[in-house]
C-alpha cells in the first residue's frame, strides 16, 4: 500500500472514530424526508455535517422550548428514547390523525426493537394511506 493510501486510510479511520465518539446526535440516522419540521431539520443537518456540539445545543433548545413533535425528535436525537416516546405520545394525543407523527413514532419503536409496537403504528398509517412510502419501508 502506498504512503498516500495509508494516510488516507488512517484519516478515514480517525474520522470514523471521531464521529462515533462525538455525541448522541452524531449517531442519528438520516431520515430522508420523514421529518418536515424545519427546526428539527436544521439541527439534523448540523449533526450530519459532524458538528456534534452545535447539533446537541440545537436539539437541547428544541427539547426545552419546541412543540411536542419537535421535542420528541430532539429527545430521540439526544439519545433519550423514553422521553422521545412520551413526547410522541403527547403529540399524537393532540393530533391523532397525523400520519407523519405516527410513522416517526413507529420508527422510534423499530429502532429500539419494539417490533410489535412499530408494526401496529405502521399498520395504522397504511390503513389511512396505503401508499405511504415511509410506512411501507418501515
Amino acid at each position: 500500500m502506498s504512503n498516500i493510501a495509508t494516510k488516507r486510510l488512517s484519516g478515514a479511520l480517525a474520522l470514523g472514530l471521531l464521529l462515533a465518539s462525538s455525541g448522541a446526535s452524531a449517531a442519528r440516522s438520516i431520515h430522508y424526508g420523514g421529518v418536515s419540521d424545519p427546526d428539527v431539520i436544521a439541527c439534523d443537518r448540523l449533526a450530519w455535517r459532524g458538528e456534534a456540539s452545535a447539533a446537541n445545543r440545537c436539539f437541547g433548545d428544541l427539547l426545552a422550548t419546541g412543540p411536542a413533535p419537535a421535542r420528541a425528535e430532539a429527545a430521540w436525537a439526544l439519545g433519550d428514547r423514553q422521553t422521545a416516546n412520551r413526547w410522541f405520545r403527547d403529540a399524537l394525543d393532540a393530533r391523532s390523525d397525523n400520519l407523519e407523527l405516527k410513522t416517526r413514532w413507529a420508527e422510534l419503536f423499530a429502532s429500539t426493537h419494539q417490533d410489535a409496537d412499530a408494526i401496529a403504528l405502521f399498520d395504522e398509517v397504511l390503513a389511512d394511506d396505503p401508499n405511504n412510502a415511509f410506512a411501507i419501508v418501515g
